[in-house]
């Protein structure tokens, strides 16, 4: 038949109903355009539909508090103090979870990604997780501070 031909021509066999087919796009980031043409008996239609592959990770890393940093805290005052990540990516922050000392403070979807965490003297360490909205995630460095109890002169 006449659609046959066609499809021959064009490398692309006739299908029927169910899966049409995959695409590896493990290795592939941008905008890609998809083409779907559907032919019932002598009328065609096509669609090209824009698609956003998205395999990059997102970047993390702790603002605050800074690597090395003492945080200096008032027993007499505030018994928290906020844990601040940045996240980057070449499309869109879903969220960013911040943990200390390996348990989590949270999820946030705000920027900037702050969390509080009632702190205890001592050195502790800071790490976050960002989520973009394709799925991909990333781990920060880790971030080692101390927290310094400043005593009432």
């Amino acid at each position: 038949s006449r659609t046959r031909r066609r499809s021959r021509r064009r490398g692309v066999r006739p299908r029927g109903a169910g899966r049409l087919g995959s695409w590896d796009t493990r290795s592939l980031n941008g905008i890609y355009s998809l083409r779907l043409t559907v032919q019932r008996g002598s009328s065609t239609e096509e669609r090209v539909v824009p698609v956003t592959v998205d395999n990059a990770p997102p970047r993390a890393r702790v603002d605050y508090p800074h690597p090395g940093e003492a945080v200096l805290v008032d027993p007499q005052g505030e018994r928290e103090f906020g844990i601040q990540a940045e996240a980057t990516d070449n499309g869109a922050i879903e969220r960013a979870e911040i943990f200390v000392d390996g348990v989590s403070l949270g999820t946030t979807r705000v920027q900037p990604f702050n969390l509080p965490w009632k702190w205890a003297p001592g050195d502790h360490s800071a790490y976050a997780i960002a989520y973009d909205q394709a799925g991909n995630s990333s781990t920060s460095e880790t971030v080692v501070f101390r927290v310094v109890v400043q005593r009432p002169r």
